[in-house]
């Protein structure tokens, strides 16, 4: 079961990591303008992976 738990956490990093650097890039390419519309996709993609 620790095997699976640590797997688990792996994998949450990584979507974590990857929805991080998406954001980042969203609000560089928008020019900060659409920020809070991003961060709210972004947090909304975290809940439905299940990694919040």
């Amino acid at each position: 079961m620790k095997f699976r738990m640590g797997e688990c956490k792996a994998r949450i990093a990584y979507s974590d990591g990857f929805l991080d650097k998406a954001s980042e890039a969203a609000k560089k390419v928008t020019g900060g303008r659409f920020d809070e519309h991003i961060d709210s996709a972004r947090d909304a993609a975290d809940k439905k992976l299940g990694t919040e």
